[in-house]
């Protein structure tokens, strides 16, 4: 079986969506606007129906509404077996959080989780909620998030402590839990080891204050991770530039993750090697300003 994919340039630059000729055989099946439901699911449509069935005739899509209850029917099977598995421990366990913001919608969204060592003396993490948090992301909203959801899994009896970064916002949040769970004498050792900052996040801030002498080279190199991955006439020009340097085969250099040290000295080992070919591109691409080996 053999699969072609035709693309028109001119109604991708007009706007127009793009059409996919799926060839299986001598059938050939069009499918208009498919990227659109890749990203932006409209399982109701009738070409993304007809797409699925030129993959698998026998599959039967269900409607949005069907599927939204399925998940949701199991999200709160799930929850119920989460819920007994955590009522019945005899021990302590820990809480970690954190704010995840979103690049797409900047929706602030703070993940809770707890970790325990069970019965079988197996560690054990459980994710208790992923909701979106209020703006702005002060003392009290964490407070309330983290007080609305201990006392819905019945957790105020279980804490040994929990593990924050050092946000000030988590400072005071933690105040706030501290007095919260000793007005009943909830937590041992008068809540002194409640309060546990992360180490990782401690560890970064150690290695990004190390890194400062080289930020200005560090920022070149993000740019070009930029620059390359935005279209791919930069990409064809960077591998020209690969070819010309005799570095072909390299690895390419993947944008790093600001609050992950490990992941910008990745960024760094892989880009290394790539020194004389970011100066070869900037001869041979007038648009790219952005080469590293001038810092």
């Amino acid at each position: 079986m053999s699969t072609s994919y035709s693309e028109s340039s001119q109604a991708r630059d007009s706007g127009v969506n793009e059409e996919i000729i799926i060839e299986t055989g001598k059938t050939k099946r069009k499918a208009s606007a498919v990227w659109d439901h890749f990203t932006k699911f409209k399982g109701e449509h009738e070409h993304f129906e007809d797409f699925l069935s030129s993959l698998n005739p026998n599959f039967q899509l269900p409607c949005r509404n069907t599927i939204r209850s399925d998940v949701i029917d199991v999200y709160r099977e799930e929850k119920v077996k989460v819920q007994t598995l955590l009522d019945g421990l005899s021990c302590k366990m820990s809480l970690t959080t954190d704010i995840w913001t979103s690049d797409h919608s900047r929706v602030a969204y703070c993940c809770l989780t707890a970790h325990f060592i069970d019965d079988e003396w197996e560690l054990q993490k459980k994710i208790l909620s992923f909701k979106k948090i209020p703006y702005p992301h002060d003392g009290d909203n964490l407070f309330n998030f983290m007080k609305e959801n201990i006392l819905e899994w019945n957790l105020d009896k279980k804490i040994f402590s929990v593990v924050v970064d050092n946000a000030s916002s988590n400072d005071s949040m933690m105040r706030k839990l501290r007095e919260w769970l000793l007005k009943d004498s909830l937590i041992p050792l008068n809540g002194d080891l409640l309060h546990v900052r992360c180490s990782a996040h401690v560890l970064n801030l150690i290695m990004q204050d190390g890194l400062s002498p080289i930020r200005g080279l560090i920022e070149k190199i993000r740019e070009t991770v930029r620059y390359l991955n935005k279209s791919p006439s930069a990409t064809q020009k960077f591998d020209t530039a690969l070819r010309h340097c005799n570095l072909e085969g390299k690895r390419k250099v993947a944008m790093d993750v600001p609050n992950r040290w490990n992941s910008t000295y990745l960024l760094l080992e892989t880009a290394l090697p790539l020194k004389e070919a970011f100066c070869r591109l900037q001869r041979i691409d007038g648009h790219y300003q952005f080469s590293p080996s001038e810092s």
